[in-house]
């Protein structure tokens, strides 16, 4: 018994190395396996460790193809937004993003496949917010869409559900975030005028200034459509909206009366843009922080606003696009 139970000892000591061997390439590899998503926890963690799937809504916004301008203009006019997602209808997976802009400078374009742009630029759910910011900043777009690892759309977001998930850590003024690219013009600044500076400086809002220098109102591309109804019924029939189930947003109209407008080579009107302008316009001032600014535009649904002084002179406009660079101070 003594002399089997001797090499019953002998044998596991001799297996002993090997044994250690075995249990070291795996703990190698555990800790491969834990140390690759710590940078990214760490980047998180900087501005309030969230994710864009932290401000996701379940609401899923797009247009889908095939499909038409008066399919894109009834979404953007129903859910007053500036740019929406086309999904394939059959797939599910994201092929462009349509805004007003594209549909604009091609009236005469019927098919939502020639009116879309074909290479958007996408996010997914599990990056960063920060990230988000950043291709708001660089590339100044306000339609982002989130899609998963086989490219199917989740959602869409914008720079202002970015603003507002850092609206209480940014210390920034609104007058840190201004660029200088504002366009005042004078409030008697004939209309015909005024849509060839819009035009040309591809805004979408101007603010108007008095014979003091002061701000007295602000216009908006739309406000140089004044139809009788007669004429929005027409416009709105023309290009395949409005009717009886379509509830539209003041965009939704705007975008109808500008196509109308630049497909039958409507003349405006040589009056003075003092008479169509927003008198009062909400503004913003220069000292005010910035989440008062964020606070505003999320209120009133507007992505810009005018700044002014304690003297209430004007001195810019400030963008949502304009604010999201303080978040990556």
């Amino acid at each position: 018994m003594n002399a089997v139970h001797k090499k019953l000892v002998k044998k596991p000591v001799k297996k002993m190395p090997a044994v250690k061997k075995a249990k070291a390439a795996p703990a190698k590899a555990v800790k491969r396996t834990v140390k690759s998503p710590e940078p990214a926890h760490a980047s998180h963690a900087k501005k309030g460790a969230r994710t864009v799937q932290s401000i996701l809504t379940g609401e899923k916004i797009c247009v889908y193809v095939p499909g038409s301008r008066s399919d894109a203009l009834r979404v953007l006019g129903k859910y007053d937004i500036s740019g929406a997602p086309v999904v394939q209808k059959k797939t599910e997976q994201l092929v462009g993003v349509v805004t007003r802009t594209d549909i604009l400078r091609k009236p005469d374009e019927e098919q939502l496949a020639l009116l879309m742009n074909k290479n958007p630029i996408t996010i997914k759910s599990n990056d960063t917010l920060e990230k988000a910011a950043s291709i708001f900043h660089e590339k100044q777009i306000r339609c982002l869409p989130v899609i998963d690892g086989k490219g199917i759309l989740i959602g869409t977001i914008r720079p202002m559900d970015v603003l507002n998930a850092y609206s209480e850590e940014i210390t920034d003024v609104v007058g840190d975030c201004l660029t200088g690219c504002s366009v005042p013009i004078f409030q008697d600044t004939p209309v015909p005028v005024v849509m060839t500076i819009l035009n040309i400086t591809k805004a979408t809002a101007l603010p108007i200034l008095d014979g003091e220098g002061k701000l007295s109102g602000i216009v908006a591309d739309g406000d140089l459509f004044k139809f009788s109804t007669e004429e929005e019924k027409a416009a709105m029939s023309r290009f395949g909206i409005g009717g009886s189930d379509d509830k539209l947003s003041w965009e939704g109209v705007r975008d109808a009366m500008l196509l109308y407008h630049q497909t039958t080579k409507t003349k405006l009107p040589e009056v003075p843009v003092k008479q169509v302008m927003v008198k009062d316009p909400i503004s913003v001032f220069k000292d005010a922080p910035v989440k008062v600014a964020i606070w505003k535009m999320r209120k009133y649904n507007f992505n810009q606003l005018p700044v002014v002084d304690e003297k209430n002179n004007l001195v810019g406009v400030v963008s949502d696009l304009d604010m999201i660079a303080s978040i990556l101070k």
